[in-house]
């Protein structure tokens, strides 16, 4: 897939030198690989026939065939003369060659202006790939149609049916932009073609292989949403336009390396459901207020990964407090993983063909930037959600998340000497192992200074990381700062209080019992 995409950047690339038709040349390559026509709308000293002729050159030993069409152009002008031989002998035969039925390219300028005998040919040509010479039907070769005109067929005219096979429609305008301008007019090269062109082969592994892209259940829907809504604002797109929107769609997800239709490929509705240049704008509403999550989310591989990750700890509680920070590490890195999504997403609301994958898209239009809007607007929601759902695994993940662990509580013989009774309860208090599950603040736990426990700790007297608790005799010390114990003797510390030598203080406001000895 990668020599594929390759392939189609080297070849839009022969194109560079035709100013600001960057959208018709992209589209134009597309159309050729799909079998579709163009039709381009625009004033005459446009480039229109500058571009269908680089269209020819894509291809390899293909045959161009161009013609100015206008009411006295006659059907031999474009299917050949007829053979005056055959006449002789009773038959009626139209000699084809260096015409359009043999041409594997034809650019037909000012289309509108034929007069129905040519008209009717052509709707045969490009509906049905045939020419009927004589009495025979004959295959004609074209892979592509261009067409071009300064102004649309009359609704009256009867000419809907044939406007109706040119599925890819393009305005293009006068070169705008100081820049571009002084490059017109410093060109003196040739026009601009292919060296290296595709050949018979090649475009026919293309069309195979689009043929055999799916268009999935979500990209449907987003179509049938998008035409119940044109119908709704009057805006009538035929079955088949809609059939062959389907074949186009497959075609740019195939060149693009995609193994099914994603919500990239729908960047190219701009150019083929519209009929008059005034609907372009109700197409581009509508195609926007049809863009659902459904529809973006399973079109970037990230979602599905993202999620998956998290499946992974919904649900689960770690059986320790070590186990725990190895998960809330693995959490951790899924959560850089969002914030770096969360960044992509957002500089791709602008462009960025790295992130949106489609080589016949320019990202720079109206409807590509309020396309990509909409989508990035649909993943920031499945990112925040996301991010919802870590925090909520890491919480659950908690060792006595659901059911707080129980401390064990040493016996003490009350009936010992004071002074034997200490020093028993401070050996016992020694074992007694730290008691994490008291810390409240879970990003406590993920602080690296706590937990690897930077609280100094005297001799004889554990201490536990997280929020400086230690323990002795069923009696909790309160550390408010880095304070220590001397001597292995318990004590309770308020306001910054020292106690030395077994010696119980008295701390205003902060009294405690000790071993059932008051301290005064």
């Amino acid at each position: 897939m990668g020599d594929i995409q390759e392939r189609i950047s080297a070849l839009l690339a022969t194109g560079s030198r035709l100013l600001d038709r960057e959208e018709a040349c992209r589209m134009s390559l597309l159309a050729l690989a799909a079998g579709e026509g163009v039709f381009l709308y625009g004033p005459p000293g446009t480039a229109k026939s500058m571009t269908a002729r680089w269209a020819a050159s894509l291809l390899s030993d293909s045959r161009f065939f161009s013609c100015l069409l206008n009411q006295y152009t006659q059907p031999d002008e474009l299917f050949g003369p007829v053979s005056l031989k055959a006449i002789e002998e009773g038959r009626r035969e139209v000699l084809t060659a260096g015409y359009m039925p043999e041409a594997d390219v034809s650019f037909l300028d000012e289309i509108w202006k034929a007069g129905p005998a040519i008209l009717n040919t052509l709707l045969s040509i490009c509906n049905e790939k045939k020419f009927r010479n004589g009495a025979d039907n004959v295959d004609v070769p074209l892979k592509l149609l261009v067409s071009a005109s300064n102004e649309f067929p009359d609704p009256d005219s009867g000419l809907d049916a044939l406007y109706d096979r040119f599925l890819v429609r393009l305005c293009v305008s006068p070169v705008s932009g100081r820049s571009n301008f002084i490059r017109l007019l410093d060109d003196v090269q040739e026009e601009p073609s292919c060296e290296n062109p595709v050949t018979a082969e090649e475009l026919e592994e293309w069309k195979n292989g689009s043929a055999l892209i799916p268009i999935p259940e979500e990209i449907s829907g987003y179509l049938y949403s998008l035409r119940l809504r044109l119908r709704e604002r009057g805006i009538y797109v035929s079955d088949r336009r809609w059939k062959k929107t389907a074949g186009l769609l497959r075609t740019s997800a195939f060149l693009n390396g995609r193994k099914s239709v994603g919500f990239q490929d729908l960047l190219i509705l701009e150019c083929v459901l519209w009929s008059r240049p005034e609907e372009r704008r109700v197409v581009k509403e509508c195609a926007v207020e049809c863009v659902d999550r459904e529809c973006v989310e399973r079109s970037f591989s990230f979602v599905q990964r993202v999620s998956e990750a998290i499946a992974l700890f919904e649900g689960k509680r770690a059986d320790s407090w070590e186990e725990f920070a190895a998960v809330s590490k693995k959490l951790d890195s899924v959560r850089g993983y969002l914030n770096m999504l969360k960044g992509e997403v957002e500089s791709a609301r602008s462009g960025g063909f790295d992130f949106w994958r489609n080589a016949f898209s320019g990202l720079s239009s109206e409807f590509e930037l309020e396309m990509m809007n909409a989508a990035a607007t649909r993943l920031r929601e499945f990112l925040s959600e996301a991010e919802k759902r870590l925090l909520d695994a890491r919480e659950k993940a908690r060792p006595g998340a659901s059911a707080p662990l129980e401390r064990p509580k040493p016996q003490i013989d009350l009936s010992a000497p004071s002074q034997a009774r200490r020093s028993e309860n401070s050996e016992k208090a020694a074992k007694i192992p730290a008691e994490i599950s008291d810390i409240a603040d879970i990003s406590e736990i993920l602080n690296p200074s706590t937990l690897h426990g930077n609280q100094p700790r005297t001799s004889g007297n554990p201490s536990t990381s997280g929020e400086n608790l230690s323990r002795t005799n069923e009696n909790p010390s309160t550390f408010e700062g880095n304070q220590t114990r001397p001597n292995g003797n318990p004590s309770v510390l308020g306001e910054n209080p020292s106690q030395t030598n077994g010696n119980p203080s008295t701390f205003e406001e902060n009294q405690t019992k000790l071993n059932g000895n008051p301290s005064v």
